[in-house]
């Protein structure tokens, strides 16, 4: 079964006429008689009722006619698509990032990118820590958009934004005064903790910290900022977020950590040289961070 042999048997079901049909695709008559033919045999089932004075589409036939459109239709669907191509016309950029909190600061970048570089076209991916630099590293990654890493990955770093490091607690769990946390505050609250292989850099230490003597029964462990705030909102305990990645969520307080080091959150890949999509997202972002609070830039 060919492309042909459907638009033959298009073209005759449309007119009911053998001739009209060749006429419409240039072909000679018994050319279209053998494709539709030969698409009978197939199909092992006659298409037409054929007669001296008259050709009707066969209950199979007319069965068989929204497939044969849509097959037709997609042919020249795809034709179209691939006809005549720019060179490199799209530049698939595939982005890292270790939460979908993270995805949704990417926003204005991405709007960005695209007016400055048409050919650019995001490819976003959601990857843990201890996957996603190693995809960087051997090149299913372009660029990771997430915190810093603690152990040096290869590439370049480019800081956008330092996240000071807020405490969720459910509200009414301490005192409404209050204008930030300190980890005395959280002595008779349970925790809400990432658990060890999803937990961020930065955070790692401070959760030991703070867990200090508590009981496994206060420890309330996650594996996504969803799921953390679904837990704090629940009134299981406290947690701890870099700013910004935690969306406002009802019955939930958020009030900075008192002595908590900023943690550095920036823009991975490894090289710019020669890609001009890449180039623009990467400056789409700085530009981005950059109007929204401090940003610096640094190699790895």
């Amino acid at each position: 079964m060919n492309t042909f042999q459907l638009s033959c048997f298009l073209q005759v079901a449309e007119t009911l006429n053998f001739a009209r049909a060749a006429e419409i695709l240039h072909v000679t008559q018994p050319a279209v008689t053998q494709q539709i033919r030969s698409l009978e045999k197939e199909l092992g089932v006659p298409l037409f009722h054929r007669t001296t004075r008259s050709v009707k589409l066969t209950q199979a036939g007319a069965a068989f006619l929204s497939d044969a459109q849509q097959i037709v239709a997609l042919s020249e669907r795809a034709v179209r698509r691939f006809a005549a191509p720019e060179p490199d016309a799209v530049r698939i950029v595939t982005i890292g990032c270790a939460s979908a909190a993270e995805l949704r600061l990417l926003a204005p970048a991405l709007r960005a990118a695209r007016q400055a570089e048409p050919t650019f076209h995001p490819h976003l991916r959601i990857i843990p820590f201890r996957h996603i630099f190693r995809q960087l590293e051997e090149g299913d990654l372009d660029a990771v958009v997430t915190v810093r890493q603690g152990p040096r990955p290869r590439g370049v770093y480019r800081e956008l934004a330092r996240l000071p490091i807020d405490c969720l607690f459910p509200e009414g769990a301490l005192p409404q005064n209050l204008t930030e946390v300190t980890p005395d505050d959280l002595a008779g609250l349970p925790l809400v903790l990432f658990t060890p292989e999803r937990v961020m850099p930065g955070l790692a230490a401070l959760q030991g910290n703070l867990v200090g003597e508590r009981s496994p029964a206060d420890l309330n462990f996650v594996e996504s900022i969803a799921a953390m705030l679904a837990l704090v909102q629940a009134g299981y305990g406290a947690a701890m977020l870099p700013r910004g990645l935690a969306e406002p969520t009802p019955g939930v307080r958020t009030l900075p950590l008192a002595g908590a080091q900023a943690v550095s959150f920036g823009v991975y890949y490894r090289s710019l040289q020669g890609d001009a999509p890449l180039r623009a997202f990467v400056r789409a972002l700085r530009e981005s961070f950059a109007a929204n609070g401090p940003c610096s830039d640094e190699n790895a």
